[in-house]
C-alpha cells in the first residue's frame, strides 16, 4: 500500500475515542499514527492495582446494539478477554463521604436507605410535579437531570451510571444526542418517569 500523504492520517488522543478511530482507519487501508500525551493509551479507561486488588477505571459495561463492539474485540482477537456479567454484578454500589454504599433496587427499601438525604430523596421523587422546559435546545445530561432529579441524585447517582457507560463528564455529553428519548418524555409528558 502507498504511504502518500493522502493514505496518511493522524490521530490524536489515545482514548477509547482516538483508539477506535485508529482502528478504524487502518481497517479502511489508512496509514495511522496516533499520538497521546500520556504515558499508555486507554484515556479515562485504566486498571490500577493495590496491596489488596485491582481497580478499574472508566466504563464498566459495553452496550453493543449495533454489533461493532463485537467486530471490533475479535478483529483484535480480544474474545477471551471478555467477560460476562455474573448474577453478583446486579448490586450496585456507589461512593459517597468515602464509604460504599449499595444502592436498593427497592423503592421502599431505598427510600429508608442513607444514599441520598431527606432533601435530596425528596427532590428525586417529586420529579414528576416539576415544570417541563418547553424547548428543543440542547443541554447537557448533568444540567437536564439536575433540573428534573436533583444535584445530589445526579451526583450520586445518575453520573457514576452515565460514567460507567460513557466515561465521559455528564456535563458535556448531550442530552439530545445520548438520552433523546428522556428528553422526549419531558416534552411530551412533563416528566421523565411517564
Amino acid at each position: 500500500m502507498s504511504t502518500s500523504s493522502s493514505n496518511t492520517i493522524a490521530v490524536l488522543g489515545g482514548g477509547i475515542s482516538g483508539l477506535s478511530t485508529a482502528w478504524y482507519l487502518k481497517k479502511k487501508g489508512f496509514e495511522v499514527t496516533l499520538f497521546e500525551v500520556q504515558e499508555s493509551p486507554g484515556g479515562v479507561i485504566r486498571s490500577e492495582p493495590n496491596q489488596y486488588s485491582v481497580f478499574d477505571f472508566g466504563p464498566n459495561t459495553i452496550r453493543d446494539k449495533t454489533g461493532s463492539v463485537s467486530e471490533m474485540i475479535t478483529d483484535l482477537g480480544l474474545e477471551d478477554e471478555v467477560l460476562s456479567m455474573s448474577e453478583g454484578s446486579k448490586t450496585r454500589f456507589i461512593v459517597k463521604n468515602g464509604e460504599l454504599k449499595k444502592i436498593k433496587q427497592n423503592p421502599i427499601s431505598f427510600l429508608f436507605s442513607d444514599v441520598l438525604s431527606w432533601k435530596g430523596k425528596k427532590k428525586l421523587f417529586s420529579e414528576p410535579l416539576k415544570k417541563s422546559l418547553n424547548s428543543d435546545a440542547d443541554e447537557s445530561i448533568g444540567s437536564f437531570l439536575e433540573r428534573r432529579i436533583g444535584k445530589e441524585a445526579v451526583e450520586y447517582l445518575a453520573d457514576p451510571f452515565f460514567s460507567g457507560i460513557y466515561a465521559g463528564d455528564i456535563y458535556s455529553l448531550s442530552k439530545n444526542k445520548l438520552i433523546g428519548r428522556l428528553a422526549d418524555f419531558e416534552q411530551d409528558y412533563g416528566s421523565i418517569v411517564k
